[in-house]
């Protein structure tokens, strides 16, 4: 057993954090204890004294020291659930407590350091389990003590704790958990008054649930705050950030249940029921014919569960949807959650499971039935506190579906003068002719006329909101009259009582409800205007009609806090397409759909997607109806294949699975030969998305067909094509092949932007440099020189990237003159900003000190290197980090660091798609191995074997500066025994085993 010591409240030991501990008495064992747990490691006689009785040591304080850790070791032996043997140890100057001890203070710090680099890293999942972990109220660390050693851990110590909160708020805002980040916000707010990020927090906190009184609220109490005890404003980034969030909704608002803006009439049974079927996880449908109310039921149960503030819940709707094979990424993408996987599965499941007792409402599943079947299967036994609410006309049916079937409202009782009280069919109509203001309705003579219009509604609520919608213009004969001179249709009754509501429209009016048909989801005024703008309808009229749409009950308007937006029910959205094709309307229609969004997206197609990617997030459910006409051919293709070339900087940030499926669909609709403007640079698009998938024959296919199709042209893309494409070869072991491509690119570059020729050359000397090749520091020369010349006007960022690579190059290729140049004029430009070039900058500066035996810089370089890194998630950099900082740590002598920061990299080579990273992991692994005598020569020899076959399949040498090292092991042990050498995956396996077996059992010999 391993020794559990806490500090926190009562100081304790215990053998184990899951029983009760044993109260440790005194003030001075109190004291010893807790300087024991605190500093993790050794400590001296001496610093334990002073821990003890502070400066005025007695003159037997030896004697009385080893009394105290008597008294302690005796408090661990003693325990009623066995002894714990070695909890502390003597050292040669010292004591030590268990280092595989467990100590409540070091880890409420440990899991804040591992929480904030899980949220910069945008593993929000992670991010919110670790979050999680923080105290229900501010730690108190031995409160009766005030031994001023003491200060710094409790500094640390509350700073971790505020930490844990601030990320669990703003974790608990991106997953739509309102409830849960306001909660956290607030206790930051408590614990540290004077933190203006937990003021920040609280008011994103508060304005991405809605409540934009409670945000002015928490701003001013950070500005009364600051004042009042620092005399300080609001730093400018509060002050922004308090604007943006007055001024925008947040990005994904899948979490927001939609707004009908009436009361809920008639179904308080069915409403009942489906709140108690939703107490238990697992998948509940609620079906029923089209406009039977559904979503409205639906969304009542949910707005009753958020109300109560137990769970989490996710709204997407999904109608509009035909393709089976996107419900899983549309899902992600929903949910805000980004994912470079052609399955999100796991990505998904990964960000639902922590949630606990969560809702995913899924509305309107008709169209995608066997896309969210499968989707449920994959998620519930992953997730098994998940509760999935679908709606749909049909069960989904699959193994443990709870069905809620709706059937229409009950018929009007019969008499000359029935009971509205006791009629819901009635009730509803009541209600909404009361709202339109027009209570004559019910006057004597009137109730046979309105029983007969909701005999001719046959229950169907929406068919009776449409008749309430239009009692309020006209008399009910009147009504009954236009029910008999509109004509039926494939939705019967529903969709006569639409054409009555329709055939009484404006012009303008009946152009702009068609034109809803295609937006699908909530939309926006200004999306709408945009759209109905290029029909013909002008502009300023637009609001209005959407108004009187509302009003004839053809629209349902959603009152979010900041901005409106207007919804068309599936049904209505259905005969709304109806209208169009009987016009011939599809085909422009779309067009004025893709017309507007092109509208909003940059001139260059490069751009990063910031300025657009909120807009386009929002019509997304519109954009999947309109790609998918121009998939079936029934809308310019022309036009789709520009609009999703120039989305690939966006698919890549939003859905890169979503992305490669339209761009792959569209794509195949060009037949061979077919003389086609943005084929190719649709299919370089796709290429693009399929590198980020990992999916690299694809990539080079695409890639080879576009850079064909573009040939002949001075074009960028034609250039990063080839860039790219000999990138994917040298990946895959063709590197003599990507050096062709990567030399072309350069040459169609010459005369393009400098920008791009700095990265095609740097693409060269990147290549170069993985064979040693002394050319690599000619290239990334060169590139500099260009990219530092004024003239070609390179933005300072780019520079700095560039900069940092030919930094990375020459080191690689053991020109550390140049390298060393470049890496202080990058340091000068990223003065310390969180990057990926910082990333590279630190690696390739720890290599080269590590080169000239500068040990103390190695070690900090590659330590901020490694930190850095695993907070923003570059995965591709951290192998090589680690690398340099098991090496450092290796020839200063710490042995133990050198095993855990070689481990490290074996986990993060092993976690790319490509093998080369795993041989310089191999090759550590083995030198730290040797140092430790954790291997015999076989097992070491094994481990270069597997390094030399990964670095002869991709004709990659050991770096210059790293290799003398590995040719004096590789002289000095006894070839294996086996001519069988292990794959890499074997040989990482059995690596990690050693180095695990060595150094968590203290086996260095």
């Amino acid at each position: 057993m391993s020794a559990c010591v806490r500090l926190l409240g009562s100081v304790e030991v215990a053998p184990r954090p899951d029983v009760p501990g044993t109260p440790v008495t005194g003030q001075r064992a109190r004291l010893a204890i807790a300087r024991l747990a605190l500093d993790g490691g050794p400590v001296t006689s001496e610093q334990l004294a002073h821990a003890v009785w502070g400066d005025r040591l007695p003159p037997t304080w030896r004697a009385a020291l080893r009394g105290l850790v008597l008294s302690l070791r005796t408090a661990f032996d003693q325990h009623p659930t066995g002894p714990v043997g070695g909890a502390i140890r003597t050292t040669a100057t010292g004591y030590q407590l268990d280092p595989a001890a467990t100590v409540d203070a070091r880890q409420i710090v440990d899991h804040a350091r591992r929480a904030a680099a899980a949220r910069a890293r945008g593993d929000t999942a992670t991010a919110l389990q670790l979050g999680g972990e923080a105290p229900d109220r501010p730690p108190d660390l031995l409160p009766d003590d005030d031994a001023t050693w003491l200060a710094p851990h409790r500094s640390a110590l509350h700073q971790a704790y505020v930490e844990l909160l601030l990320v669990l708020s703003a974790s608990a805002t991106t997953t739509g958990d309102a409830n849960r980040a306001i909660v956290a916000a607030r206790d930051a707010v408590a614990a540290d008054p004077v933190n203006e990020r937990a003021h920040r927090a609280l008011v994103e906190a508060l304005a991405a649930a809605g409540d934009r009184a409670g945000s002015v609220t928490a701003f001013e109490q950070c500005r009364a705050t600051l004042a009042t005890r620092l005399g300080v404003d609001p730093s400018q980034e509060t002050v922004d950030s308090y604007l943006t969030a007055l001024g925008a909704e947040p990005a994904h608002d899948a979490a927001r249940v939609p707004r009908w803006g009436t009361s809920f009439v008639g179904r308080p049974d069915e409403l009942a029921r489906l709140q108690r079927m939703l107490t238990r996880p697992g998948l509940v449908t609620v079906v029923g014919t089209g406009g039977i109310g559904k979503s409205r039921l639906a969304a009542e149960a949910a707005r009753a569960n958020a109300r109560g503030g137990d769970h989490a819940y996710r709204w997407i709707v999904l109608g509009g949807l035909v393709e089976d094979e996107l419900v899983m990424a549309v899902v992600a993408t929903e949910l805000g959650i980004r994912s470079d996987l052609a399955d999100p599965t796991d990505v998904v499941a990964t960000a639902l499971s922590p949630l606990g007792r969560a809702w995913l409402i899924l509305d309107g599943c008709e169209g995608v039935r066997d896309g969210v079947a499968s989707l449920v299967d994959a998620l519930l036994p992953r997730c098994p506190l998940l509760t999935v609410l679908a709606t749909a006309r049909y069960p989904l049916a699959i193994e443990g579906e709870r069905l809620l079937e709706l059937a229409p409202l009950p018929p009007v009782p019969g008499g000359d003068e029935p009971d509205i009280d006791h009629s819901p069919q009635l009730q509803l109509l009541r209600d909404r002719v009361g709202n339109a203001g027009q209570p004559q309705l019910w006057t004597t003579g009137h109730t046979a006329y309105v029983v007969e219009v909701a005999q001719r509604c046959r229950g169907i609520p929406l068919a009776l909101e449409l008749a309430a919608a239009s009692l309020a213009t006209m008399s009910v004969p009147d009504l009954l009259d236009q029910l008999d001179r509109a004509r039926g249709g494939p939705g019967d009754q529903l969709w006569i009582m639409a054409r009555a509501a329709y055939e009484l429209l404006s012009q303008d009016e009946a152009l702009v409800f068609r034109h809803l048909g295609l937006m699908t989801g909530p939309v926006t005024l200004a999306f709408a205007r945009d759209v109905t703008a290029r029909a013909g309808v002008p502009p300023v009229r637009v609001a209005r009609i959407l108004g009187e749409l509302a009003n004839r009950g053809l629209l349902g308007i959603d009152r979010g806090p900041i901005r409106w937006r207007y919804t068309v029910d599936d049904d209505l959205c259905r005969f709304a397409e109806h209208l169009m094709d009987e016009r011939g309307e599809r085909a422009p229609g779309s067009l004025h759909v893709l017309s507007a969004v092109l509208s909003w997206l940059p001139d260059d197609p490069g751009a990063a997607p910031d300025t657009y990617q909120q807009q386009v997030s929002e019509v997304m459910p519109t954009l999947r109806k309109v790609l998918a006409v121009g998939v079936a051919g029934e809308t310019d293709v022309e036009v789709c294949l520009e609009l999703a070339f120039r989305l690939h900087r966006f698919w890549a940030v939003a859905g890169v699975t979503e992305g490669r499926y339209w761009l792959a669909r569209l794509v195949d609709t060009l037949q061979p030969g077919q003389a086609s403007r943005w084929g190719p640079y649709a299919r370089w698009a796709l290429g693009y998305l399929c590198y980020w998938l990992g999916e690299t024959e694809l990539a080079i296919a695409q890639f080879e067909m576009s850079v064909k199709q573009l040939q002949g042209n001075a074009d960028p893309f034609r250039s990063r094509g080839l860039m790219y494409l000999g990138g994917l070869l040298d990946d895959v072991d063709r590197g003599a092949e990507g050096v062709l491509h990567v030399r072309e690119a350069i040459d169609a570059a010459k005369h393009l932007d400098p920008a791009l020729q700095t990265a095609v050359a740097m693409g060269l000397g990147a290549i170069l440099s993985e064979r040693s090749d002394p050319e690599a520091a000619v290239h990334a020369r060169a590139a500099i020189d260009l990219a530092a010349d004024p003239s070609s006007h390179v933005a300072p960022d780019r520079l700095a990237a560039a900069l940092a690579t030919a930094g990375m190059i020459c080191w690689q290729v053991g020109a550390l003159t140049d390298a060393q140049e470049f890496l202080d004029r990058a340091g000068d430009l990223l003065d310390g900003q969180q990057r990926i070039a910082t990333v590279v900058c630190l690696a390739a500066g720890a290599g080269v000190a590590l080169s000239r035996g500068d040990l103390e810089r190695a070690l900090d370089s590659a330590t901020r290197g490694d930190t850095l890194g695993t907070r923003l998630g570059v995965e591709r950099e951290l192998p090589l980090v680690r690398i340099l900082l098991a090496r450092t740590l290796l020839l200063r002598g710490d042995l133990p660091a050198a095993g855990t920061a070689s481990m490290s990299a074996l986990a993060a080579a092993a976690q790319l798609p490509h093998l080369h990273p795993l041989a310089g992991a191999l090759e550590t692994a083995a030198l730290v191995l040797e140092a430790a005598g954790g291997a015999s020569d076989v097992e070491l020899s094994s481990l270069l074997a597997a390094s030399r076959s990964i670095r002869r399949g991709g004709d990659r040498p050991i770096p210059p500066t790293l290799r003398p090292p590995i040719e004096r092991l590789a002289r000095n042990v006894a070839p294996a025994a086996s001519s069988i050498v292990p794959s890499p995956q074997e040989a990482a396996q059995k690596a990690t085993a050693l180095l695990r077996a060595c150094f968590s059992q203290g086996g260095m010999t």
